[in-house]
């Protein structure tokens, strides 16, 4: 039985089916997620779980930060892993704002931020190179 249940969680991520992780509980708090790479992802996707109302903001035209911008695609299957995720993430609830250069754009400034949400979680990255 247990190697039975081992396959399938290893081929869950393939499947076309994700149970959909929204919490039932609705917390009511509005979080701000600044930036859309593997750690904004991540803390949107936590957030998301825990009921709270989760807004992601990437300056680029798409969602995955390093992931769909640093990582070429003969490493990684960017349509099938990481636009696959955000698809998922944005049934589950999760709002996505592109093209919103936070703290530069005055429609994005951090002080409307603060007035619209009650947390700002900074997940910025680097766009210089080494």
């Amino acid at each position: 039985m247990s190697g039975t249940f081992h396959y399938l969680f290893r081929q869950l991520p393939y499947l076309d089916y994700w149970p959909n992780a929204r919490c039932i509980l609705d917390s009511s708090k509005r979080v701000a997620v600044v930036g859309s790479g593997p750690a904004g992802l991540a803390a949107a996707d936590q957030l998301n779980k825990m009921g709270h109302l989760v807004t992601v903001y990437e300056r680029a035209d798409r969602i995955g930060g390093l992931m769909m911008y640093g990582v070429p695609n003969m490493k990684a299957d960017k349509v099938n892993i990481v636009q696959r995720r955000v698809n998922l993430m944005a049934e589950e609830g999760v709002n996505f704002v592109v093209n919103a250069n936070v703290g530069k754009d005055p429609s994005f400034s951090l002080d409307k931020l603060k007035k619209e949400n009650d947390a700002i979680v900074l997940a910025v990255g680097s766009t210089k190179p080494r």
